[in-house]
């Protein structure tokens, strides 16, 4: 059975939209998303009917696995939706696994959703013990900082994360602490207002941007480190902004769409 897909990517993080939920989610993502043997992307994302928002987006990682939330997916999904007819004016809001998030389109056409449920203690399955945000961890060696954005994050402060080794990235992503894995954001403190942030996603890899990833280090940062409430985060694939707002924290960036094709 074939499948069309629109790609889009937003700041570097790619992903495959389907207009419809595809036979086997899993195996299509993991078919799909191969950057040699499929069409490359970090995850698929479809539509589905909600009862409680204007429609529902369903994601998976590459590897097959169902993530509750992905902030750059969540703006590629909208520029898809409008793409498709599916969704109509500049506000929206939309269901995910992590609950209804509103976001407005803007006249630059970058797309801003607010964060309005975030957690800074995490307890059990999500990780071995409980942990608060202002209490890093010690795990190979290095201080980490976790809280829920919806999906786990764990951010540690470096010199340059640029320098960070897969295999050191990888066993943080995978360490036992944390059952079901976490997204790994190596952050550099710029300035108060601008920090540099590269993420090893758990079902990815490296990344060229998260956006979920770079909400939580600009909230450590504001909250731990002097950090301002306005974020520039500069990431591989761009810049995103990040601020604090009267609902909660928002993320504002663009999304581009890249192509059309068929799956066979």
């Amino acid at each position: 059975m074939s499948h069309s897909f629109t790609k889009i990517h937003a700041t570097g993080n790619d992903f495959l939209c389907f207009k419809e939920e595809p036979l086997n989610p899993s195996e299509v993502a993991k078919k799909t998303c191969h950057r040699r043997f499929g069409f490359g992307a970090d995850g698929i994302v479809y539509p589905s009917v909600s009862e409680i928002a204007d429609i529902k987006m369903n994601y998976l990682n590459a590897d097959g696995t169902i993530a509750s939330m992905c902030g750059n997916g969540y703006r590629a999904f909208i520029v898809f939706c409008l793409k498709e007819g599916l969704l109509s004016g500049t506000t929206f809001k939309v269901e995910t696994r992590a609950g209804v998030i509103e976001s407005t389109l803007h006249e630059d056409h970058d797309v801003e959703l607010v964060f309005t449920s975030y957690h800074e203690e995490v307890s059990p399955p999500h990780v071995h013990s409980t942990t608060h945000l202002n209490q890093p961890l010690n795990l190979e060696g290095m201080n980490m900082h976790v809280m829920s954005m919806g999906t786990l994050h764990g951010m540690i402060i470096v010199d340059d994360p640029f320098h960070i080794s897969d295999a050191l990235a990888h066993r943080l992503c995978t360490h036992d602490f944390f059952p079901h894995h976490i997204n790994v954001n190596f952050i550099k403190i710029i300035d108060q207002k601008n920090i540099q942030v590269r993420t090893y996603e758990r079902g990815v890899g490296w990344t060229y941007s998260c956006g979920t990833g770079s909400v939580a280090s600009a909230y450590l940062i504001h909250h731990l480190y002097e950090g301002s409430s306005t974020l520039h985060v500069h990431v591989l694939g761009g810049q995103l902004e990040v601020k604090q707002t009267s609902l909660g924290w928002s993320l504002k960036g663009p999304a581009h769409i890249i192509g059309e094709g068929v799956m066979v």
